[in-house]
């Protein structure tokens, strides 16, 4: 069967201060962290993410007409996740599963990824896996803004620069058996077996702009 359990919490720093008649700043600050648990079969998943923000601004009004406000902003959120045997089920039972990537033929890889699928038609389907894999994206965003009131206009000139690095690191092998009826599963013969290679990727997205509205 498949249990779930789930623990987050969220934390947050706020600060306004006016330091004239014309200039304002503010600052935004949260930190959300979560832990996750869930358990399919003998397969035992922990995961944990966070999630922080920052976002600073400087509001400056230079007359009647003419304006500027500045933001600062950056984010990052990072993930990991582990699967791994659940040591209940080998105190239950002495003879389970320990070691599923020495069962499938990969006891060379203590970081690869390596799951037991069974799906049988008429009943359903389910899995025992092993995993570790994390995740993370960070992002900054900068964004200027001038404003000038010239007779019926409000004409508004700025810049908006953004960066955003998304990295993924999976599991560097993947070994997968299939079972797809009960003669399969009795015979320990695995109807398909599938062995990937999984490399890290780290894309980087730079982006900026320029505007003028009227």
């Amino acid at each position: 069967g498949l249990h779930h359990a789930a623990r987050g919490v969220d934390a947050g720093v706020r600060l306004d201060h006016r330091f004239s008649s014309n200039t304002s700043l503010f600052l935004r600050y949260n930190n959300s962290p979560s832990d996750s648990q869930s358990v399919n079969l003998l397969s035992l998943t922990l995961a944990r993410s966070s999630s922080q923000t920052a976002t600073l601004g400087v509001g400056t009004q230079f007359s009647s007409s003419k304006a500027n406000e500045f933001r600062f902003g950056m984010a990052r959120a990072d993930a990991n996740q582990r699967t791994s045997i659940s040591s209940a089920y080998n105190d239950v039972y002495p003879s389970a599963i320990t070691n599923l990537l020495a069962d499938l033929g990969d006891p060379g890889f203590p970081t690869a990824r390596g799951q037991f699928y069974m799906h049988f038609p008429g009943y359903g389907e389910s899995s025992i896996e092993v995993d570790q894999a994390n995740s993370s994206l960070h992002q900054w965003n900068l964004r200027d803004t001038f404003s000038v009131q010239a007779g019926a206009h409000l004409l508004r000139f700025g810049i908006d620069e953004r960066q955003i690095i998304s990295a993924v690191n999976p599991a560097p092998l993947s070994v997968e058996a299939d079972f797809f009826d009960q003669n399969a599963l009795l015979s320990n013969l695995a109807s398909d077996v599938s062995v990937t290679q999984n490399s890290p990727a780290a894309p980087i997205f730079n982006e900026f702009s320029a505007f003028a509205q009227d």
